[in-house]
């Protein structure tokens, strides 16, 4: 019996740490969002800016998992993967959006 208290007890302690490890991106994602995406009050969505969020985010993972001592190499193939589907189709959307299509 012990050793299932003490087992469980380790499972709530990953999963409170998976909370908070979620909670933190989710702040830190929204206050990198409102520095990069608002100006002057505005909201301005371009492929730049996109590109600088995206690579600002990247490189907190890529420290983050640096120093907690996890394996970057995943997380290196899974920000390439991301960021090879992503772009092409937020350039796409910001041509149409661009007038005369020119971005």
């Amino acid at each position: 019996m012990r050793g299932q208290g003490e087992e469980g007890r380790k499972q709530r302690r990953v999963s409170a740490g998976k909370a908070v490890d979620t909670a933190l991106i989710v702040v830190i994602g929204i206050l990198l969002a409102r520095i990069v995406f608002i100006d002057g009050g505005e909201r301005r969505i371009t492929l730049a800016r996109s590109v600088v969020f995206y690579v600002i985010a990247a490189a907190i993972l890529l420290l983050r998992y640096l120093v907690l001592g996890y394996p970057v190499t995943p997380l290196l193939q899974a920000i390439v993967l991301v960021g090879i589907a992503s772009f092409p189709i937020l350039y796409l959307r910001e041509r149409r959006r661009a007038p005369g299509g020119v971005g």
